[in-house]
């Protein structure tokens, strides 16, 4: 399994999830990105939430968004 069909096996029975997303803000040379980590129900929730939350002024467009792997981007352990 490799790590994104490992984390939406960790989400899947979860009501609420951890996305991650990346907007963007112009293009070309000039495009500007910022990598959010947000809680939403679903997919379109969590791009909402991103862009309202985004400390890029006028971030117009989602280059990326994806569900977030608990060991690689949340930096959770497993307790034993």
């Amino acid at each position: 399994m490799n790590q994104f069909e490992e984390a939406e096996d960790y989400w899947k029975n979860k009501i609420y999830k951890k996305w991650v997303v990346v907007v963007a803000k112009g293009r070309g040379k000039r495009e500007q990105t910022e990598q959010l980590y947000v809680r939403s129900k679903t997919e379109c929730g969590a791009i909402k939430t991103a862009l309202f939350h985004a400390a890029l002024k006028g971030a117009r467009h989602i280059n990326n968004i994806r569900v977030a792997h608990p060991v690689y981007d949340l930096k959770a352990t497993e307790v034993i």
